[in-house]
Formats: C-alpha cells, structure tokens, sequence
C-alpha cells in the first residue's frame, strides 16, 4: 500500500466485529448524563476492536454499531471522536511510514492533545495547491476536525483532488473528497466541489458551505505526504474487445482501477456479493478470487493475495485493481501508453 494514511482510514471506516464489517462509531470524548464512555472517545482502533469483539453479541452491521453507540444493556459507548481519530491516523500513518511517533514530535500523548495543537493556528493554507496529505481540517466553526489523506494530479501535475477523512457524529470516521476546480483558491470558495459520500450517496457542498472552517499544516507529522497521478480516459479490453464500463476505468498511482461486475462477467465469472462482510466472490470453474471493499488482502484460489491497492467504492460500485482479477483469472495484462489502453489476454 503506497498510502498509509489512506489505508488507515479504511482500516477505521471498514473495521470487522465477528466477520462483520462495521464502521467504527462517532463517541463523546467525556463522560455525559452519566453514561459509560470506554476510553473517552480516544481509544485506539484495536482497543475498541477488542472490546466489541469481547461485548457485542452476533448481528448485523447495523446491531453491532448501534450496540457501541450505546444501545445496550449498560449503555457503555464505544468509540472515537474527531480530535482522538485525527491524532490516532496520524500516529498509526507515522507508525506504518517508519516515521517519529506523534509522541516524539508533539510532546503529549492522544489523551492530552488539545484540538488547537493538531490544528496549529500559525499553519494555516489559503490556497488549495497548498495542502498536503497529513494536514488538517477544522469543521464546525473550528469545534470538529479532519485530516487530508491524499492529493490527486493529472498527468500534467494540475492537482485535481483531494481526499480527507473525519469521525462525524452521525456516520463515524469515514472518507470524502473535494474535486478542485481551481487550485489557486482556497477550500471553501465555490469553485472546489466538496463530496462525503462514503456510505449514504450524499453528494453536496454542505461542508463547504456551511461547516468547513479552515485547513492548516501539520508540521508534527512526518510520515508519508502521498501525492498520487490520476489517468482517464483509459480503454480496457479483453482478448482484443474493449469492455464497457459504467464507471470508466482510471490509473491511480501507477495501478489501473475498474469495476468487478463488468469485467468479471466478461471473463464468463459469477459473481457473489455478501454484505456482510462486503466481500465480493469471483467464480468460474475450479478459479476463484475474493477481496473486501478497504482491505489490503485478498484470496485467490484460497490462499492470500497481497492487492497494491484496496477495493473501493465508487458511488455504489466496487472498483478492484485490474491485475488482481486478471492475474486469479489466468490472464497477463499490458499497457499502451501511447493508446492509454489496458489489454488483457489469456496467459
């Protein structure tokens, strides 16, 4: 995985309790009304893991996250407010890039940083051409915070987009994306076109308009500072036929994205989806794959497969990398870079 703190935003927006794949939930930071708060909203990823895992009985998505909201017998809620997912992508971003711990570089541990040290006043960007992954966002009138996970460019280097994650109060740590229109303006004029459409669809410019309040540097990170070359216009063909797509294919740093479904069953696969898990199963004879939406792993004939990139969604869509799909299915890939085409034959 080239992003670690993409992937690590991933990890917390497709988290798994009993097989289940869970969004890890929104939690107050301090105790109210008496209720039961574990860690205070600032827990780690696997201490909160461990506690549903060791509490929560068996259901659905929907059961276990409203069980860990606090739908429970002893009302215990379970787990992370904004500041506390901020600081703990930070610290697991800097972990996987062999970078100083946020310990190191900010002098105080997750429980004790203050919204206004992630955030720093001195730091702030005006420009969007400005922002790196690993800076951070304020939202709310500066009360709800953010980190920028990735910017995108095209081949010509004009960045395009960027990618932010936050844990919001009604959907948990998720990812959204702002398409830049022009990147010598900053986040909040109109031209930027904000999307955080990461489980309900939702494609608007709330937070723009009304929530997003600044974008600051964050010069205690010092981990990986991803900026990734998105192609279009790519043409994918099987055996010499180009396959259509309902989300057209894309290079992103370096690896070709499609939809399964339609290549899949231009392969003569079946294919399976289990919501559950959100895993997607391909077939055909004695070949199979399987790989879940935000997971770096997948199986190929039962044995695990490393994916350069994680399955994501694309609106409704699971897009896959190509290479893992055609390489489980037995076939070789090659890339015109002249044509920008990505043909697949039987190997």
């Amino acid at each position: 995985m080239s992003n670690p703190l993409k992937l690590c935003a991933m990890h917390w927006s497709y988290a798994s309790v009993h097989g289940v794949r869970i969004q890890v939930p929104w939690d107050e930071n301090l105790p109210q009304y008496g209720k039961i708060h574990f860690a205070f909203g600032k827990g780690t990823r696997q201490q909160i893991l461990n506690y549903a895992e060791a509490n929560c009985p068996q259901g659905t998505r929907w059961q276990i996250e409203n069980y860990l909201k606090g739908n429970n017998p002893d009302d215990v809620h379970v787990g992370i407010d904004c500041n506390g997912f901020v600081y703990r992508m930070l610290e697991e971003a800097a972990q996987l890039s062999g970078a100083p711990s946020l310990v190191e570089t900010m002098g105080t541990t997750c429980e004790f940083t203050p919204l206004d040290a992630l955030t720093p006043a001195n730091q702030l960007l005006s420009r969007a051409i400005d922002v790196q992954a690993g800076d951070t966002l304020r939202f709310h009138e500066g009360r709800h915070s953010g980190v920028i996970l990735e910017v995108v460019t095209d081949a010509g280097g004009t960045l395009k987009e960027i990618w932010y994650a936050h844990s919001s109060y009604t959907r948990g740590p998720h990812i959204g994306w702002i398409a830049v229109g022009d990147p010598y303006q900053g986040l909040k004029a109109p031209v930027q076109n904000w999307y955080d459409d990461m489980w309900d669809g939702l494609a608007n410019n709330y937070l723009r308009d009304l929530y997003f309040t600044s974008v600051h540097h964050s010069p205690f990170y010092q981990g990986l500072r991803p900026k990734v070359v998105k192609m279009t216009g790519i043409t994918l063909t099987l055996n010499g036929r180009a396959i259509a797509f309902q989300v057209p294919p894309f290079v992103l740093a370096g690896r070709t994205f499609c939809q399964i479904r339609p290549l899949a069953e231009a392969m003569g696969c079946q294919v399976t989806w289990d919501q559950g898990p959100q895993m997607v199963t391909i077939s055909r004879g004695t070949r199979t794959a399987q790989c879940q939406v935000g997971s770096e792993v997948g199986l190929v004939g039962g044995s695990g497969y490393a994916l350069d990139e994680p399955p994501i969604f694309v609106g409704q869509n699971v897009l896959v990398p190509v290479r893992f799909l055609a390489e489980a299915m037995g076939y070789k890939v090659s890339w015109d870079q002249i044509g920008k085409v990505v043909a697949l034959t039987l190997a």
